[in-house]
């Protein structure tokens, strides 16, 4: 009876053991069988520009002030302050006193001049007057006529380029001195904006270069225009100026704005997201999709574009990054993609 209650009891210790080695394999199985969805992009390279950012100073390109020369009555006002103007406008007139007078005879002057010469030439024609005689006449024709061109334009304020009026200090009919203000115009069809650069940053930009004006939420394309080749003692800074075509609009001369200067061009430029890595002792890691599985490698980046990693080596074309679930990885792990 007592070889029978063993075998009993080692019966029961044998199916016990078995029983907890099988149910150990399944839960090892089990885990060995967990699968982690994950998102994944496929890495393609682009044409990338790659920006530094200052704060400049905004202003009309071309601006002018002008003043009364001689004294006079303002007789022509045609514009006021703000309104906007083309190249050639007549925009004031302030004849000195007696000008009307002066235009009238030097306009008979010159009429006498020019019948004078009519009849000269037809005598030429019939050999009765030399022609050294007739070059002189028209000499004398041509130089009266300047003249009279001269006193019709005179003290009248023509605009020499489009834009804005920005200021005006007369009124009509107003009597002005010598030099008393008159109006200020600038040319609003170009805009240029000053910035100060680091030594570090100035032997990467270069005159021609594109730059973007942030402005009112849009970014207005310009060009870097000047470069200085020496530092502001001042500021310990190098000068830079940029232009901006076409900004009838722009209402923020004299303001300050955000700029962003294209240093450098990358035609095979790899971004991925920040998010999709894991740093792990000063080192950044990405997981890659191969035969369904989760490999981890380390990659360098070269600067952070936005959000986003410029990756310098450790990401090639064509893989298949992991963005999402990232979290749950390890090396090797199995993985459902999902999309």
């Amino acid at each position: 009876m007592k070889n029978i209650a063993w075998f009993l009891l080692l019966s029961i210790i044998s199916i016990s053991h078995i029983s907890c080695s099988s149910s150990a394999s399944e839960v090892s199985t089990k885990k060995e069988e967990v699968v982690v969805k994950v998102r994944a992009v496929k890495i393609e390279s682009k044409e990338l520009e790659l920006r530094k950012t200052y704060f400049g100073k905004a202003n009309y390109h071309q601006s002018m002030t002008y003043v009364a020369d001689m004294p006079g009555q303002v007789l022509v006002s045609n514009v006021k302050s703000g309104q906007r103007i083309k190249k050639g406008d007549v925009l004031f007139s302030y004849p000195p006193i007696n000008h009307e007078l002066q235009v009238e005879q030097a306009s008979l002057t010159y009429k006498e001049l020019k019948d004078t010469y009519d009849r000269q030439v037809k005598l030429f024609k019939i050999g009765s007057v030399a022609k050294i005689e007739l070059k002189r006449s028209k000499t004398q024709m041509d130089v009266q006529m300047k003249e009279l061109e001269r006193l019709e334009k005179l003290n009248v304020i023509i605009a020499p380029f489009s834009g804005i009026v920005t200021d005006v200090f007369v009124r009509q009919n107003e009597e002005i001195a010598v030099d008393d203000k008159i109006c200020s115009i600038a040319n609003t069809e170009e805009l240029k904006l000053s910035f100060y650069v680091p030594l570090n940053d100035i032997s990467s930009i270069h005159v021609g270069n594109t730059v973007y004006l942030e402005y009112l939420g849009q970014q207005v394309l310009g060009k870097v225009s000047q470069k200085a080749i020496q530092m502001d003692k001042s500021r310990k800074l190098f000068h830079v100026e940029a232009s901006f075509k076409e900004m009838k609009d722009f209402n923020g001369a004299g303001a300050t704005f955000k700029v962003n200067v294209v240093t450098h061009k990358k035609n095979d430029a790899i971004l991925i997201p920040r998010t999709s890595t894991k740093k792990k002792k000063g080192a950044y890691y990405a997981y890659f999709i191969k035969n369904n599985k989760a490999l981890i490698r380390k990659i360098k980046y070269k600067q952070l574009v936005g959000m986003d990693f410029l990756i310098e080596n450790g990401v090639n074309e064509g893989e298949l990054l992991i963005i999402e679930g990232v979290e749950k990885l390890k090396d090797g792990q199995r993985i459902e993609r999902i999309k």
